[in-house]
């Protein structure tokens, strides 16, 4: 009987502390990603060519962020949500190429409201991965 609960105790051991490496290893595996994808990415000086050039290279980065293996929902659900943020960024960036070409400065406000507004949503999502990892 004692053999029992021992061997009970230590199988829980080990599903417990497989289970927070997986979590911890999965976390640290999007972090990475989401890391490299951000190195990637180049600041854009202000004219078309560039904003261009930065909306193609939010792209990559957001199909390199969607190739990103996680199992736990919660992951998905970040690494989908960032992939998303990208997405919606390049387009910000390809408005303000328009915008930029044409000369039409309501276009180019809405798309500098655009950025702000990722720069918002960049900085939660951010808080949230972390808050997420770092949690038991």
């Amino acid at each position: 009987m004692k053999k029992l609960i021992l061997a009970s105790l230590v199988g829980a051991a080990a599903l417990l502390s497989t289970g927070c490496e997986n979590k911890v290893g999965q976390c640290n595996a999007l972090i990475k990603v989401l890391n490299e994808a951000q190195g990637k990415i180049k600041p854009a000086k202000a004219d078309p060519g560039a904003f261009e050039a930065l909306a193609g290279d939010l792209e990559t980065a957001a199909g390199e962020v969607g190739k990103a293996e996680v199992k736990l929902p919660e992951l998905q659900k970040f690494r989908n949500d960032y992939k998303q943020l990208l997405l919606d960024t390049a387009k910000g960036m390809r408005d303000a190429s328009v915008g930029a070409k044409a000369g039409d400065i309501a276009k180019l406000g809405a798309a500098a409201k655009s950025m702000s507004e990722m720069s918002t949503r960049v900085g939660k999502l951010t808080q949230d991965i972390n808050q997420f990892c770092g949690g038991k």
